[in-house]
């Protein structure tokens, strides 16, 4: 999907419970920058959203900056190469 210039690969999601929604593929958090080839991540849950922020520390680690929509997190200063090893 894109809108404003900006293209939406997919859904991140821990456990996926569907392979789509909203018309979107969705995958786990060890196959997300291999499969859409992403730059960037943006968390969607208000609720849920410092936990997801922890558990996108493999992402930011790798380079990829991870946007928060309700809270304000500290980004790691040095980014690393985007390179995550796949979860079995």
């Amino acid at each position: 999907a894109r809108e404003n210039g900006i293209t939406i690969a997919g859904l991140i999601d821990d456990a996926p419970r569907t392979d789509m929604m909203f018309g979107l593929p969705i995958t786990n958090t060890g196959d997300a920058i291999e499969r859409f080839g992403i730059d960037a991540i943006v968390l969607s849950s208000d609720a849920w959203e410092g936990s997801i922020w922890q558990n996108a520390a493999r992402f930011r680690n790798a380079g990829v900056p991870v946007y928060s929509l309700y809270g304000q997190y500290e980004m790691p200063k040095t980014p690393k190469p985007a390179s995550i090893p796949r979860v079995a």
